[in-house]
């Protein structure tokens, strides 16, 4: 490779590098001016539920189920039955968080 050939190849990168350089510098801009001014996330739906009897009452129905879920399992060597796809019974024995923690 000839010395004009290299100062060719230096030429070009030195430009590519300048290139990628300004277009660096404009994407800092961009992002810090769009993290300045967004507000999180979560005001934008903090209260969005308010007054909504549909979201009450999926709460309700949420807390419900987990007090059922919670008592079923408290109760020591409990099962739950139910029918496999061929038809065969499956009994289940349901664990308490305390019985999981042991095991891990």
């Amino acid at each position: 490779m000839t010395s004009q050939q290299l100062e060719e190849q230096s030429q070009q990168l030195e430009a590519r590098v300048a290139t990628l350089e300004t277009e660096l510098i404009q994407m800092k801009q961009m992002l810090s001016g769009l993290l300045q001014n967004q507000n999180p996330w979560w005001l934008k739906v903090a209260g969005s539920f308010e007054n909504d009897l549909t979201f009450d009452e999926a709460v309700r129905l949420g807390q419900e189920w987990r007090k059922s879920a919670e008592q079923v399992a408290s109760i020591p060597n409990s099962f739950i039955q139910r029918n496999s796809e061929d038809g065969k019974r499956i009994l289940t024995r349901l664990v308490t968080v305390e019985e999981v923690a042991v095991t891990c």
